[in-house]
């Protein structure tokens, strides 16, 4: 799929470019030795890389597929203000459908080319009280995947199947943050709008023009090893749905040495359907069994109902895919990761190399 420029991917290369000549501009500048600037003062500075590969057994030849990823995250407090950005390039992982199987199915497809674009660009400022206001272009709070998914944090190597094309990953537009209590339990409440902005949908905005929602968790239970939270989000006039209210639960906990992980995402109303007689709908669980400190052991079940390709020309049927996995973490920013997954007419094999840095 070739990446096409949209207002959000332009919008914030431009800011990134400003920063970047304010910054380079001061340094270069006669006399600037010697000076304290604001800008280069306390500047959180921290990263991240991963090779990754996937080998495909699927019908025809079997495949190689290289990946790469790496991401550079700056932060810089001033006052009651924090700005942030991550700036990433990647030779990135295209899900499409694969003509070579016999039923409509999403698979992994051959990477074209390197992209470069910044991930996150936003500018805050925090109130009294626990409560924060940020506005620029941001990962959708919607679920507990698609807002923090690092691949040193991460516990597969690809993003589960049902948290893709259902909602937009990337708003251009504001949230509002709010720590607070709830029966009791701490509570993190999220509020946001704007619209979709990621350089991978293409003008004609497959996902919408625009979007309104909330995410909010909390423990439910004051003993509860665990968290549950509970994602909403309005659609204005999508392609397949017209305007559409999507709803998302999500899990968290562990138990002993079980990490516990699962996402249910489904379009609750819509004023049109131009895909399916369907209700869209996808849902994951994902368990990892920590063997010891280093080693662990995962299982993952992943399922979408009614998906769609970017440029809605095709509709892929009901889909499942069984992940089994093993984690080696030999230190805390260090990871090794290789899956198997099992689909419904192929199977592949992925690997991970993922690091971490920061300052």
């Amino acid at each position: 799929m070739t990446k096409i420029p949209t207002r959000g991917s332009l919008f914030c290369r431009l800011v990134v470019a400003w920063i970047v000549a304010i910054y380079l501009g001061f340094l270069l500048s006669p006399g600037a030795e010697g000076k304290e600037f604001w800008l280069t003062q306390d500047i959180e500075v921290s990263g991240y890389f991963a090779f990754s590969s996937a080998f495909q057994d699927a019908p025809g030849r079997s495949r190689l597929l290289p990946f790469m990823e790496a991401g550079l995250l700056i932060g810089k407090n001033f006052g009651n203000w924090r700005f942030f950005t991550e700036l990433e390039v990647e030779r990135e992982k295209d899900f499409g459908v694969d003509p070579r199987n016999s039923r409509l199915l999403f698979q992994l497809q051959r990477p074209k080319k390197f992209v470069f674009e910044p991930e996150r660009v936003w500018l805050q400022y925090s109130f009294q009280k626990a409560l924060r206001l940020r506005s620029g272009q941001l990962l959708t709070s919607f679920g507990v995947w698609n807002p923090q998914h690092f691949p040193s944090i991460t516990n597969t190597v690809n993003r589960p199947r049902s948290t893709e094309g259902l909602y937009p990953e990337h708003l251009l537009g504001g949230e509002l943050h709010k720590e607070t209590n709830f029966f009791g339990q701490p509570t993190s409440l999220i509020f946001y709008g704007g619209a979709p902005s990621s350089s991978n949908i293409k003008p004609s905005d497959s996902r919408g023009k625009g979007a309104l929602g909330g995410y909010g968790n909390v423990r439910l239970v004051e003993n509860f090893p665990g968290k549950f939270g509970v994602s909403g989000m309005y659609l204005f006039n999508h392609r397949a749905w017209g305007n559409a209210f999507i709803l998302g639960f999500d899990l968290k906990a562990t138990l002993g040495p079980v990490d516990l992980q699962a996402e249910f995402i489904r379009v609750v109303t819509r004023t049109e359907n131009a895909l399916s007689s369907r209700i869209p709908q996808a849902h994951y669980l994902q368990g990892l069994w920590h063997l010891n400190q280093k080693w662990g052991l995962l299982y993952q079940w992943d399922q979408t109902l009614a998906g769609f390709s970017d440029d809605l020309s095709k509709t892929p049927e009901t889909q499942t895919i069984h992940t089994f996995g093993l984690l080696f973490t030999p230190k805390p920013w260090l990871r090794l990761k290789t899956d198997w997954e099992k689909h419904e007419g192929f199977s592949q094999w992925d690997f991970e190399l993922s690091y971490f840095f920061s300052s």
